[in-house]
């Protein structure tokens, strides 16, 4: 079994694009962060700590975008947070699968590590708002 090393940056999300993007042409990364998002949102407590704070979640991923050993590998500073952040990549999987595009074996692994902010002044969506009252239905 090889493991492969990456990072899955959020800030490869790019909005407001003039044409629209398919799928398959947005970075695999992108589409992880962006598979995680609402998972995130959907958890984020009503009273959030003022400012701005960013957890670093290393994980595991398989081919097939399976999570495992999500680990907090830099704290947002703040312990709440970072559970939240935690819990959000395991509701989250499997995430996207590793693209063809990345070489490997069938039992190969990526190890990624995923910047999660929260930031008090930043409302989540309407979906992930009905998500957390939801929560599965």
């Amino acid at each position: 079994m090889t493991r492969i090393a990456g990072l899955v940056a959020a800030s490869a999300l790019v909005f407001g694009s003039l044409s629209p993007v398919s799928a398959d042409e947005i970075p695999w990364p992108a589409r992880v962060s962006k598979h995680i998002r609402p998972f995130v949102d959907a958890r984020k407590p009503d009273e959030m700590p003022k400012g701005h704070h960013t957890a670093i979640v290393k994980m595991t991923i398989d081919r097939i975008g399976r999570v495992t050993n999500p680990v907090v590998e830099r704290s947002s500073g703040k312990p709440d947070l970072d559970a939240i952040a935690l819990e959000a990549v395991r509701a989250a999987s499997p995430v996207p699968e590793l693209p063809s595009s990345i070489p490997g074996d069938a039992e190969d692994e990526i190890t990624a590590s995923l910047p999660i902010s929260f930031d008090s002044g930043v409302k989540p969506s309407k979906a992930s708002r009905v998500a957390k009252i939801c929560r599965g239905c």
